[in-house]
């Protein structure tokens, strides 16, 4: 009888420390990017919060990390529901 080789939880992934720099980027490539390199679902609940520019420097920052640096720059907050992280906030009009 074989055993089966569990695959790796993706949550697991959200704590692997990378590199990332944004400069006066929409938080919409951000999220794109973050998402990518977490294998995330990171979404936003006001489509507001995507014209936000983010500047940040994230380097050797895993996930929950850097949602704290970027949540408290556009004045958001983030939760987990169900595989999807969520950003709430006012955003920013252009």
């Amino acid at each position: 009888m074989e055993k089966e080789v569990p695959k790796a939880l993706p949550e697991l992934s959200m704590w692997h420390a990378t590199n990332v720099v944004f400069d006066n980027v929409p938080v919409k490539e951000v999220l794109v990017t973050l998402n990518k390199k977490f294998d995330a679902h990171i979404e936003v609940r006001n489509k507001n919060l995507l014209n936000c520019l983010i500047k940040a420097d994230f380097t050797n920052q895993n996930l929950p990390d850097i949602l704290e640096l970027l949540s408290k720059s556009v004045e958001a907050t983030y939760e987990f529901q169900n595989d999807t992280i969520y950003l709430t906030g006012e955003g920013c009009v252009n």
